[in-house]
Formats: C-alpha cells, sequence, structure tokens
C-alpha cells in the first residue's frame, strides 16, 4: 500500500510484491521480500536471476491472509517514507513481473515507454506473459510531470540500486508488437490517466489470473 502526501510517499508492506522508485540516476527497490530467496538476494548470496530461477522462490513467511494477525503487530507490516522528486516514477508490482523479468528489462521498457503510463504497465504485462507468465501479473505505474523529460535527457538505463544488483540477460528486449489478443485485452482492461496542471500520470491495466 502507498499513500502520497506533498513529495512523501508512505509505504506499508507485507510479502514479496515490490515497489520501485525509477529515475535516471538508478532504479531502487523500495522493500524487501518476505522470503527465504529474497533475503539471501538482498544479502548478496545469491544473484537477481538466481533467485528468479530459484525452486523456493515463492515461498514467504510474512503474508496477508495466510493466518489471523495483528495489523498492528510489532514486525508484521513494514512502513516506511521516501520521498519523490519530479523526475521519478513509482513502479508497484506483483512477483508475477518480478520472477518472470529481469530488472534490466523492467528499467527498459519503462525508459522506452516514458511519458505513457499504460503503453508501460501493457508492455510489462506482456514482456511477463511473453516469458512463460506462470502467476497473477499486477502492474500499478505513476510517473511524475518530469521524468520523461529526465528519462530522454538520460544517455543510460537507470541499474537496479537495492542489495543485489541485476546481471544481463543476454540482449534486452523491448516490448514485443502486440498479438489480436493482447489488443483486445489492452481495449478492455481498466486504466486511469491525470495528465493536466502537471499532476501525477498513472496507469493499472487489471489483473490476468493463471489457473
Amino acid at each position: 500500500v502507498g499513500v502520497m502526501t506533498g513529495r512523501t510517499i508512505t509505504l506499508g508492506h507485507v510479502g514479496d510484491s515490490r515497489a520501485y522508485k525509477i529515475s535516471p540516476a538508478a532504479m531502487i527497490k523500495l522493500t524487501h521480500d518476505h522470503s527465504p530467496v529474497g533475503e539471501r538476494e538482498d544479502a548478496r548470496e545469491l544473484t537477481e536471476l538466481d533467485a528468479m530461477e530459484h525452486p523456493r522462490r515463492n515461498e514467504v513467511f510474512r503474508e496477508v491472509g495466510g493466518a489471523e494477525r495483528d495489523k498492528d503487530a510489532e514486525g508484521f507490516v513494514d512502513v516506511s517514507e521516501v520521498s519523490v522528486e519530479n523526475d521519478c516514477a513509482l513502479l508497484f508490482c506483483t512477483d508475477g513481473l518480478t520472477d518472470m523479468v529481469p530488472s534490466v528489462n523492467i528499467a527498459h521498457l519503462v525508459t522506452r515507454h516514458a511519458g505513457r503510463p499504460e503503453e508501460v504497465v501493457h508492455a510489462l504485462v506482456a514482456a511477463a506473459n511473453d516469458a512463460g507468465g506462470k502467476d497473477n501479473v499486477t502492474v500499478v505505474y505513476l510517473e511524475a510531470p518530469g521524468f520523461k523529460s529526465a528519462m530522454r535527457r538520460s544517455a543510460t538505463l537507470p541499474m537496479l540500486n537495492a542489495a543485489v544488483s541485476p546481471r544481463p540477460a543476454g540482449n534486452v528486449p523491448g516490448a514485443p508488437a502486440p498479438t489480436g489478443r493482447q489488443r483486445k485485452r489492452q481495449r478492455s482492461a481498466r486504466a486511469s490517466r491525470r495528465s493536466r496542471n502537471g499532476r501525477w500520470r498513472g496507469a493499472q491495466p487489471g489483473l490476468r489470473l493463471v489457473s
């Protein structure tokens, strides 16, 4: 959960969904996965790609709904505050994205579609599905008014600034041309945008369920 007040966002986090702040300088992971593999990744014991391929990747030791918990119990919800600048974007996503798409590819797609929030989320969901789509994929994306111009001025992709830096997974692909089915899903997806008067712009495409 994220609540924005002025230039600060307050995050409440449980589980292995993630929040990122993206700017020309870096792609910063704002949350820590509450999982054995996630802890090893943050401790640099595993590379990002090793963690993505780990057989215990989906095990979590803290989650909402698994057992009755007091929301105010110490050590249950991670709460943090993060400053947001005029040249940054915020990305919230489930592990259905991050288990399938390395952070360097995520940064590439965000940079490629900067200024078009709906295209960013559809490109990320499409990339996860094209990589195998093994889990539910949810993406929520917001960008500040100056993000597009700042990314265009930058000569390099933002790299992950967290416990583990990504290693390249071969060539970094762009978003593939959507199929007819993907275009239909995009048309029917719910999305919202606020673009006037220098406001933050954002989009959320809905949920793809995998049985």
